[in-house]
């Protein structure tokens, strides 16, 4: 009798282990998916605030560029 309950029990053990593996195994390829695309998201907002600020260089750099049109005194490239 005592050699059924100490099979059972190792049994459960080995199961238990198992359903842990496997627990394991589902969470870590969740984490590489989300550290993937997080990756993904921070390389494109990053792109984009570059973009922005090219941008808005050319507009100031533009906008220098007009008032040098003007007639003197026009204060262009002051500063």
């Amino acid at each position: 009798m005592r050699r059924q309950d100490s099979i059972r029990e190792g049994s459960v053990l080995v199961w238990t282990v198992l359903v842990i593996a496997i627990l394991s195994l589902i969470g870590v390829e969740t984490l590489r998916l989300v550290t993937a695309k997080y990756q993904n998201a921070l390389q494109t907002s990053t792109w984009q605030e570059s973009l922005l600020a090219a941008e808005s260089g050319i507009d100031l750099a533009i906008v220098e560029l007009r008032k040098s049109l003007y007639p003197q005194p026009n204060h262009a490239w002051d500063g």
